[in-house]
């Protein structure tokens, strides 16, 4: 089999299993986060990574205003945007002593999915808007959206679960925790980001495939640490009903 072929197949499938458990989480979890104020929370919440992203991708630019090469801009990519996806969850830990207590109870898995998707999918829409104007035609920009960034919105999600889970660890009083959870996501960010970018400036497939395996190695990071809080998301902690994401409490 081609090694292409064989790693669009991992990509995909990792994909699939991804996708397919964050609607099964979201269909059969309790969540008691879209009534009366905690919705302007969760708004607010979802516009801080949107903020966090266009720093990030800022930051990002520097390689290329600089002329590196684009392994360097791999590696800056992933310790940029692990960090910088869970501003916004630091934010509103120090802001809210509810919303600390809650990452801290196991809430963390909630909230690190949701800033991997928020940052994954406003990251997704900017790059796709650039995809389109660049492409020769709408087949090979159907492709590379479909094919590309929904691949890596999946990753950003396990990646921040990962890393959001190493700060809930942090405010446990686990300092290695924090250094085991971002430091890994960042880790495997910059990784896939490296091999992808390596790819293009050696023309190795076998670049593509590495980075192709890093996804299913998050996606059993991120259902291992799922299970250890599966309790948490199915009714017996809806204590937090009327307290969790008060913002200005």
């Amino acid at each position: 089999m081609d090694i292409e072929v064989l790693s669009t197949i991992i990509l995909a499938v990792s994909a699939i299993i991804l996708y397919y458990d964050i609607v099964k989480f979201f269909r059969k979890s309790k969540f008691p986060y879209f009534i009366g104020r905690p919705k302007k929370a969760l708004m607010l919440f979802l516009a801080l990574e949107m903020i966090a992203a266009i720093a990030i991708i800022v930051v990002e630019l520097i390689p290329f205003i600089l002329n590196l090469d684009g392994r360097i801009f791999g590696i800056v990519a992933g310790m940029a945007e692990e960090p910088g996806k869970i501003l916004p969850v630091i934010y509103l830990a120090r802001k809210n002593k509810f919303f600390k207590e809650y990452l801290k109870e196991g809430g963390w898995f909630y909230v690190g999915l949701l800033a991997g998707l928020g940052f994954g999918i406003f990251e997704g829409v900017l790059y796709s808007i650039g995809i389109i104007a660049t492409a020769t035609s709408i087949e090979d920009a159907l492709a590379s959206i479909l094919l590309g960034r929904l691949t890596v919105i999946g990753l950003h999600v396990t990646f921040t679960v990962i890393a959001t889970w190493g700060y809930s660890r942090l405010l446990n009083g686990s300092r290695l925790g924090l250094v085991l959870g971002l430091g890994g996501a960042t880790i495997m960010h910059s990784t896939y980001d490296f091999l992808v970018y390596s790819s293009y400036i050696t023309g190795l497939t076998l670049h593509v495939l590495l980075a192709s395996l890093i996804y299913p190695i998050a996606l059993t990071f991120y259902f291992i640490l799922k299970r250890g809080v599966a309790n948490f998301y199915t009714g017996g902690n809806l204590s937090w009903l009327f307290r969790v994401f008060i913002i200005n409490s």
